[in-house]
């Protein structure tokens, strides 16, 4: 089971080199994406969060920033 980060660790991943290129690419044509997975997120919608957020998660660079974090 996936253990959920606290406020504190989500800031310290966001601060990180890794976690600010993470939220550049999140960010990329607009943030359609994110404002899609934060919409559906507040709606208590976790899948549909995920899927808004899965076109740029699989690309190769954000797999490589994802793995860095997670050994963090």
């Amino acid at each position: 089971m996936e253990q959920t980060p606290t406020a504190e660790q989500a800031r310290r991943i966001l601060a990180s080199k890794e976690g600010q290129q993470l939220l550049q690419l999140l960010s990329q044509g607009g943030g359609k994406e994110l404002r899609a997975a934060t919409a559906a997120f507040r709606q208590g919608d976790s899948a549909g969060a995920q899927a808004a957020l899965a076109p740029i998660l699989s690309t190769p660079e954000a797999a490589a920033l994802l793995q860095k974090l997670n050994r963090k």
